[in-house]
């Protein structure tokens, strides 16, 4: 999951960080995504997601 997710979104957090300084919506979205960051890696053997995907019962599942 590192590899995949955390180093990419820690390296465009990096990227992004001179903007933040103009920007206060962007400085707390990364500052929320390097705290997710510290977690895993404090507490990756610990530390999972779950994705779910939900339909409406009656449809297709599919949007008009």
């Amino acid at each position: 999951f590192w590899t995949g997710f955390y180093a990419p979104l820690e390296a465009r957090c990096a990227e992004l960080r001179p903007e933040a300084k103009r920007d206060a919506d962007l400085a707390e979205v990364i500052a929320q995504a390097e705290r997710e960051i510290d977690v895993y890696r404090r507490h990756h053997d610990a530390y999972a997601y779950a994705f779910f995907l939900l339909v409406l019962e009656g449809t297709s599942g599919q949007r008009s």
